[in-house]
């Protein structure tokens, strides 16, 4: 669970460019925890970077509460957390990159650009699959 938190892509921004109200080009941005991609050429996330100050620092705010959602997962596993606080941890960690999405599309309408913003669910999926088939051991399930 921890290598899909730190190596997971978990957010898209997709920017369309237009010149004089043509579409040119569709730029990606695509991050993870601990890296980023980006095709647009005069911004501080050009390329490829992994463990850069500029992608630890941004991407901490989107995936702080997604590191606390891999340890809810291990520790329902581990049988020391109940499944409520897992799926509190769950709706927590998608709320802020939600948020964000929503109103980078909104504000993105306002100026005449259209650009979708959103979340790649890729560490909600791998939770939900662990604790799906791993499960908790047999005494918290019954003091549930």
């Amino acid at each position: 669970m921890s290598l899909v938190t730190l190596m997971a892509p978990n957010f898209v921004m997709m920017l369309r460019m237009m010149n004089e109200g043509i579409i040119t080009q569709f730029e990606p941005l695509v991050m993870g925890m601990v890296w980023s991609y980006s095709s647009i050429v005069d911004t501080h996330y050009a390329g490829f970077q992994f463990l850069t100050p500029t992608v630890l620092f941004v991407n901490s705010v989107f995936t702080f509460a997604q590191v606390i959602f891999s340890f809810l997962v291990v520790r329902y596993c581990q049988g020391k957390v109940s499944f409520r606080l897992v799926m509190v941890g769950a709706i927590i960690s998608i709320a802020l990159p939600v948020y964000v999405g929503i109103s980078v599309v909104i504000s993105s309408l306002m100026v005449g650009r259209l650009a979708y913003s959103g979340i790649i669910p890729v560490q909600l999926t791998v939770g939900y699959l662990i604790i799906r088939f791993k499960g908790a051991p047999e005494a918290v399930l019954w003091a549930e």
